[in-house]
């Protein structure tokens, strides 16, 4: 079918908001008028600002409930200053949006926790899908996605498909947790689909790598050290 050209007509109208005259189109088709315009070219640019504004106000609202849902309260407002200078230069260098994650790794106190919260943040503030898993949790669900109960079994199922979806996922304070064959399988799962999927991982530990290694099996545990090399940069804090 033919596109049909509707030439407007012109007729001066008074502006529905600021009163003024204006030369206003009149768009008719079949007798009928279409797309009646009521306000003038400089109240309809502000109304299309303030929608503008309105969305804009929506989406950081959005945001700040997401961000809020998915972390902590202790680390919500996440100041930068509380940071040894070490653990800030990091945090303000990474660059999330590269396919590898950070492994940081550092004793106690050392700011490795604040310092993945500052690089989630940032990630968040960009638009990104963002999670905090504690090893704990992560352990915790390992076991439970088989249990009896099957409200239990499809939360923690559904926990640990996010853990490979997210956009970026942190997994705060890895070895902390008993590593039974049953977490070193799904652990490696995730990282390996995560790396499969280009999305990148935070991951904080008390322990070195050689240190986490000998909590692991000889069977699994060299595959996951080795993913973890693979895909994060390895920082010591």
């Amino acid at each position: 079918m033919d596109a049909i050209d509707i030439e407007p007509e012109f007729t001066e109208s008074a502006c529905a908001e600021c009163g003024k005259t204006f030369c206003r189109p009149i768009f008719r088709f079949d007798g009928k008028e279409y797309l009646r315009i009521s306000r003038c070219s400089r109240c309809t640019e502000r109304h299309a600002e303030e929608i503008r504004c309105a969305e804009e106000e929506e989406r950081r609202a959005r945001r700040v409930l997401q961000w809020n849902e998915a972390i902590p309260p202790l680390y919500r407002e996440n100041d930068p200053n509380r940071l040894n200078p070490r653990a800030r230069e990091v945090a303000e260098r990474f660059d999330y949006q590269q396919d590898k994650g950070i492994f940081l790794h550092g004793d106690f106190r050392k700011g490795k926790t604040r310092c993945a919260f500052l690089i989630l943040r940032k990630a968040h503030d960009q638009g990104r899908s963002i999670m905090m898993m504690r090893s704990i949790d992560f352990a915790k669900h390992c076991a439970t996605q088989f249990a009896d109960n099957k409200d239990i079994q499809r939360d923690s199922q559904r926990l640990l498909d996010r853990c490979k979806s997210v956009g970026v996922l942190l997994l705060d304070d890895l070895g902390k947790e008993k590593i039974t064959e049953r977490v070193e399988t799904t652990l490696f799962d995730v990282i390996d689909d995560r790396i499969s999927r280009a999305k990148p991982m935070l991951i904080t530990s008390n322990f070195d790598l050689n240190s986490l290694a000998k909590r692991m099996s000889s069977d699994q545990g060299p595959a996951i050290i080795g993913r973890i090399i693979e895909f994060c940069h390895i920082v010591e804090l």
